[in-house]
Order: structure tokens, then sequence, then C-alpha cells
């Protein structure tokens, strides 16, 4: 999940992305991240986590 959340034009450039998807068509699952980013993306994702901010997003799409 943290590979498909960093996945974005956020934090890539989109050649990148592009050979992210090629990659992805080739081996049937996503390229992993190098130890460090993957560290860095999962305590931004546990932050976000903990601050409340998902469950609202999925209250908020629940409703419409």
């Amino acid at each position: 999940m943290i590979v498909s959340l960093a996945m974005s034009d956020h934090y890539f450039a989109n050649p990148r992305l592009e050979q992210m998807s090629q990659y992805i068509q080739e081996h049937d699952k996503p390229p992993q991240l190098d130890p460090e980013s993957e560290k860095v993306f999962r305590q931004n994702f546990e932050e976000v986590k903990a601050s409340g901010a998902l469950d609202q997003l999925f209250e908020e799409g629940e409703e419409t």
C-alpha cells in the first residue's frame, strides 16, 4: 500500500511514473521502494492516519 501512495506526480516525475507503470505490466507487481524511502512514506502515512484525516475522508465519501 505504501508504494501505491507514493506513486503519484507529487513525489515522482512523469517519466519515472511511466517506468513504474512499465515495471508493473512486466512483473505483475509494483516496484519496491528503497528502504529509506519506504520508511519515510510509512511514517508519513502513519501520521496522516493518526490525525484522523483518513477517517474524515472516508466518511465524506460515504455521504455522496
